[in-house]
């Protein structure tokens, strides 16, 4: 593969960085090979042996799940014969050493503890107490790879736990949010600001200074709290007072995302 392992990538002294969009399609690719073969292939395909260094990429940055030097066939529905401990140490599941029995539940451990290595940039023996502490914490985004901090994404992600996530009775989440760094683009950010009304507190989706009334990830419900003319066609049938609902675009990294109402 033109890319190599992902192993290479990741704990490179050569100054490369594979910022968190990248990191996460090849999480997702990883997950989708796993799937396949599970659930999916004519047998049961237990890899055995998930880590960075099986995970081949192509020119694209995508992970291929390779190696498959220790994987073990069944028939769906009946039992694997396994009773030989293989591996990699730290992505072994704790009942391994015991049973020998390897399974789906293993492979998935793995992969458990593949996700976090991507996360956090810290091989399994690293990532024990450290994980653990930021978690008690309640700081678990404390965990990702310093590496991140060179993506927009990544940087959001790693101050959401600082970020307001309520103005007046409205819930504020991510890719939405309040504050710097606490949205994915501007298209998201949100002000959060005093009805002269009443001094409730209203969450107005800033680009456009629209009212939010409702909001979720796949959609949001807006009130127009002002009137377009003819020299300012966004959509000239809407008059003020009016509700309208939009619904975020997500598109890859690069491309900013919008909202659907606005593209028409």
């Amino acid at each position: 593969m033109p890319n190599g392992s992902l192993d290479k990538l990741l704990y490179s002294n050569k100054k490369l960085n594979i910022d968190w969009f990248h990191r996460f399609r090849i999480l997702r690719g990883v997950a989708s090979g796993l799937l396949y073969l599970h659930e999916e292939w004519e047998q049961v395909v237990l890899h055995r042996d998930i880590k960075p260094g099986n995970v081949l990429l192509d020119v694209d940055l995508n992970g291929k799940l390779g190696d498959f030097g220790l994987a073990r066939l069944h028939d769906h529905g009946s039992n694997p014969q396994t009773t030989k401990l293989v591996g990699t140490i730290g992505y072994i599941a704790p009942e391994l050493p015991t049973t020998g029995k390897a399974s789906t539940s293993t492979d998935v451990y793995a992969f458990g503890v593949f996700m976090l290595e991507v996360a956090s940039g810290k091989r399994p023996m690293e990532q024990r107490g450290f994980v653990i502490d930021c978690w008690r914490r309640g700081a678990i985004l404390d965990a990702s790879d310093p590496k991140l901090e060179g993506s927009v994404d990544g940087v959001a992600a790693k101050h959401q736990h600082q970020c307001p996530n309520k103005c007046g009775n409205i819930s504020i989440s991510y890719p939405f949010g309040i504050g710097k760094h606490c949205y994915k683009n501007k298209w998201f950010e949100i002000t959060c600001q005093n009805q002269s009304s009443n001094l409730q507190q209203v969450p107005i989706l800033h680009a456009y200074q629209l009212k939010i009334l409702n909001l979720s990830n796949s959609e949001v419900r807006v009130a127009y709290t002002w009137k377009f003319s003819h020299c300012y066609p966004i959509n000239p049938g809407v008059e003020s007072g009016m509700e309208q609902v939009i619904r975020p675009i997500y598109r890859e990294e690069g491309v900013p995302n919008t909202f659907d109402f606005f593209t028409k």
